[in-house]
């Protein structure tokens, strides 16, 4: 599993630009925020949820988010499931 979790984060951090532009394409309420904020965004979080055969991460930018989050669900071959703000 550990192996499984280091092969995904080291992807997630090589194509960090793609999936998060990828994700902002996704967003429900993407006119809202300009395409420059999205630039920003950093992941937060990186999390494997074997049971599902997910994987989770949050995506934040403090200078412009204050607290709140985008949570970006994938597949284990990065096929996007699901982008929500938190």
């Amino acid at each position: 599993m550990v192996d499984l979790y280091l092969d995904k984060l080291a992807y997630a951090v090589k194509n960090a630009d793609r999936l998060i532009h990828q994700a902002f394409l996704e967003f429900p309420f993407k006119k809202d925020l300009p395409e420059s904020m999205w630039r920003k965004l950093v992941f937060d979080s990186f999390v494997l949820h074997p049971a599902g055969r997910e994987i989770c991460c949050c995506l934040t930018n403090a200078d412009f988010m204050f607290g709140h989050f985008i949570e970006c669900r994938w597949d284990y071959g990065w096929k996007l499931l699901s982008v929500w703000y938190c």
